[in-house]
Formats: C-alpha cells, structure tokens, sequence
C-alpha cells in the first residue's frame, strides 16, 4: 500500500476516533483532571507525532526531506498501519481497568516529611542552585571556559555529555533538582500565595539554564502546568481552551525559534524553504523510525528480547572504560546503524519506543507491550488520582504526577532503556526530600 491522499485522510480519521475514545475514557473513569490524565496524554502525542507530523509531510510533498531515499513508499505506509495499531492496542489495554476494581489511595503518607511553607522555600532554592551549578560545570567542561559556555549556550554541539568524559554522565543526576526545585517554589506559591516574584524569577531561571534542550523545556512547562492545574479549578476547566489559543502557539512559536536559532549557530548560514515542522519535530520523528525497523530489519539483527532494554540500565553507571563491551540501548544501535560515525563523534538519535519494542519483541510482542503498557500506565494514574484526593496536601504526588505528564512528552521521542534511566535520576533527590530519614555522620 503507498501514501495517497485517501489513505492518508483515513488513518488520520482512524487516530482521532481513538484520541476521542481515549478522551470519553479517561472522561468515564475520572471525575476531573482528564486533561492531565497520563493515559489520554500518551494517547494525544502519539496522534501528534505520528498521524499530524506524517499528514503534514504528505501533503506538503516533502516526504523524501523526512524519510530516507532508499525507503520505499511502501514502507511508509506500512509504518503509518503499525503506528495506529500500537495506538489501538494501548488504548484497549487502558480499557480493561474499566472492568477491574478501582484502585484505593496509596498508604504511605505517614513516611512522608511535611514542610511548612518556609522550609519549601529553603528547599525549593536549594534544589535549584544546585541544578544550576551542575550544569554550569557541565557546560564549562564541554566548552572549556566560562564565555565558551555564555557564547556557545545554545548549539546544539553542546548537548552530548560523553564529549566532556564519563564525569558529565553523572552530573546529569543534578539536573532534575532544576525541575524539582521550581516545582516547589510552584506548589508553595499557590498553596500559600506568597514569594509570587521569588518564584517567577525561579522558573524563568530554570528555563534559561534548560533552554539548550527543547525536549527539557517542554518538560519543564508540561510540570508548572500540571501543578497549576491540580491547584486551580478555573483553569482546569478551561484548560483544552487556553491550551489550543495560547499554550500550543506559545510553545510552537518557541521551539521553530530555537530551531531556526540553533540551525543558523550551527550552519552559519540564513535558512532557506523555512518548514517550521522541521524545526518542531527535528530531523527525525518516531514515523521515520519505525518505517527504517520495517525495512532494514535484517540489518538491525535478530530480535533481541530486551536485552537492550535491561542491561543498559543495569551497566549506566558503570564507565564504559571500565566494560568497554557495555550494550547499546535503541537509540545507539539506531544511531550506528542508520548513521555510520554519528556515535562515535557523540550524538544518537532518539528512535522512539515503538522502534525500540519491534527490534526487541517484533510486531506480535510490541502489540503485547503497548497493551500491557495502556493497561499499567491507566492504573498508575488511578492511584495517583486517588492519593491526591485522598490527601491533597501530599506534595510528593503532585510532584510525581507533574514528573509524570512531562514523561508522556519525553516517551514519544526516547527509547525504552533511555526512559527508564531518565525517570530513575529523580528517585534519590525526590527520596531525600520527602522522606523523614536522617543522614548521620559518624564521628
């Protein structure tokens, strides 16, 4: 089957009946918060990424600028099939929680450390300085002095920690307390209406220092507003509203202007054919990716049963000077695969987990993991809708549920080992701050 407009118009119209599904879903199971439901959000960036980002390359006839020449059409269209079927597939796992019993509030309040609204101020600073400082020196040791990192901030050459050495690996465990912290000086603002200034200036701070990433922006924004969701009933409300009028174009306006920016620092060169799809979605989307698994499946090798899911994770804080034959997660057999020399010279590219589950599992198990993945996922939300209501002065759900819709973001774009690795960094900063264990020093 090739692209046509006909098929391409239906599967679109397929993708939207399953994001509206998606929607009475989440509308049927909860009484509010449906727009920041974890479920339906996966649901509407699948239909983003996949079905809008694919339409607008057909029709704007710049399917050979987004897809390899030596991909044949039909591959593409095969892509297009694959991706509503993981889309089908998770939403009818998120559908069987219909017929289950409801989950209850979780039990562990008793352990968690309750701040006044002093202490969350303290905190919440902390948290961000040292966020800050790690970046700082995360910046300073790739470009190697202080106005190398003011001048070159914003290229793109900069983002890749293995060119600094094994160290810059592990000073991305500070980079959550950025968010962490802001989220605190967030949730203490609208809880008790005070530092308005301290926390404005906060979260203009984090943006700036997450600005070399769109991927970390996004994320940052998709925390504030969720928390400022939770904490107002009138947005809440409105939220699809001033979500398609004023966020959506904001964030759009955003990322085609770092885009552009960091194209035009990084080529010297005025962009010409401006696409500002390109600029949102970089040179590459999970569609492309899963039509290259279709047709070099042979070249990516047996499936692998995920063993480059789990070990990655296991070997990430070993040094690879330490295991020099350390497995390759998705993105990294992608990368070195598709992009002979890419890997080597730093980058990798993010292939998406629909890639990463067809060269593990193929079409059959990728289908199984999407479903049980709808399934987890739709019970995960369910307890944490619960515990908030249940005790909506617990802190650390709300912190969680805002990590948690940044991470729908972050899972269209990154492989499944990536994500794993990347939710683990918040666990000790979240396990410190909220827990009431003290750390003593012996004498």
């Amino acid at each position: 089957m090739y692209p046509t407009t006909a098929n391409t118009i239906f599967f679109f119209i397929i993708n939207a009946l399953i994001l509206v599904y998606a929607y009475w879903l989440n509308k049927r199971f909860y009484k509010s918060f449906v727009y920041i439901s974890l479920p339906f959000l996966f649901s509407f960036f699948m239909f983003l990424f996949h079905m809008c980002v694919h339409s607008y390359i057909f029709f704007s006839n710049n399917i050979e600028n987004y897809y390899r020449y030596n991909v044949d059409a039909t591959y593409i269209m095969q892509a297009v099939i694959v991706s509503t079927l993981f889309n089908l597939f998770f939403n009818i796992g998120c559908s069987i929680n219909l017929f289950l019993k409801k989950e209850r509030h979780l039990f562990f309040n008793k352990y968690i450390r309750k701040y006044n609204s002093k202490e969350l101020l303290k905190f919440g600073i902390i948290l961000l300085i040292i966020g800050i400082l790690s970046k700082i020196l995360y910046f300073i040791i790739l470009g190697g002095n202080i106005f190398n990192y003011i001048i070159h901030y914003f290229e793109i050459g900069l983002e890749d920690a293995g060119q600094g050495g094994n160290f810059t690996n592990y000073l991305s465990f500070f980079w959550v307390c950025i968010d962490l912290g802001t989220d605190l000086l967030l949730i203490n603002t609208l809880k008790n209406h005070k530092n308005k200034i301290i926390t404005v200036s906060a979260i203009l701070i984090g943006l700036f220092f997450s600005f070399n990433s769109r991927t970390s922006v996004i994320k940052l924004l998709l925390q504030y507003l969720t928390i400022i969701v939770i904490y107002n009933k009138q947005i809440r409300v409105k939220l699809a509203l001033y979500a398609c009028s004023i966020l959506l174009p904001i964030v759009m306006l955003f990322l085609v202007g770092l885009g552009v920016y960091r194209e035009y620092t990084n080529n010297n060169i005025i962009i010409n054919n401006f696409d500002p799809v390109y600029f949102v979605v970089g040179a590459i989307h999970p569609m492309r990716t899963i039509s290259d698994a279709i047709e070099y499946k042979s070249t990516f090798g047996e499936l692998k049963f995920g063993k480059n899911i789990i070990l990655p994770i296991i070997q990430k804080p070993i040094p690879r000077k330490i295991w020099k034959d350390k497995t390759l997660n998705a993105g990294a057999i992608y990368t070195k695969t598709m992009s002979p020399g890419a890997l080597e010279a730093g980058y990798t590219v993010a292939p998406g987990i629909g890639f990463d589950l067809l060269i593990n599992f193929g079409y059959i198990g990728a289908l199984c993991c999407f479903l049980i993945f709808g399934f987890l996922l739709f019970k995960f939300q369910s307890i944490l809708y619960n515990s908030l209501f249940y005790n909506s002065d617990n802190i650390i759900i709300i912190i969680i549920m805002a990590i948690s819709v940044a991470m729908m973001f972050h899972i269209r774009g990154s492989d499944v080992a990536g994500l794993v690795i990347f939710t683990l960094y918040y666990i000790p900063a979240l396990f410190i701050i909220f827990t009431n264990i003290k750390i003593k020093w012996r004498k």
